[in-house]
């Protein structure tokens, strides 16, 4: 039977050795490195990376957010329960998406030239 020499563990290997294999001393500290866990000083030391989180982002397409937009679909909804008179204000389009069954009359609304038709076939009015 020959002699083993027991293995050293590390943490015994590495004594006197001021690091212990880890490099800076910063890197065993719990987030050390990156200065904090999370948003921690985002108001202090992590001011630009985490800035742009606060505040409005992106743009709005102007031609589809100046309009409320209605479909036929809808109109004939309301149609249906009795109502044959709209008045919009200047802000509503109608899309010619769908079917209208009923004559409506509509006023201060902008229509597609779809929805126009299908609206005049139906026997309604766009004023």
């Amino acid at each position: 039977m020959g002699i083993f020499k027991r293995k050293r563990n590390k943490k015994n290997k590495l004594r006197g050795h001021r690091t212990h294999g880890v490099g800076n001393t910063k890197n065993r500290r719990g987030s050390g490195c990156q200065g904090g866990v999370g948003r921690a000083g985002s108001s202090k030391h992590k001011k630009m990376p985490l800035a742009y989180d606060f505040g409005k982002h992106g743009f709005v397409r102007k031609n589809t957010a100046q309009y409320i937009r209605i479909d036929l679909n809808a109109l004939n909804k309301m149609a249906l329960q009795g109502k044959t008179n709209f008045d919009f204000d200047n802000k509503t389009k109608i899309l010619g998406d769908g079917v209208i069954e009923v004559a409506v009359t509509i006023k201060n609304a902008k229509a597609t030239e779809k929805a126009k038709q299908k609206i005049i076939q139906a026997g309604g009015q766009i004023e």
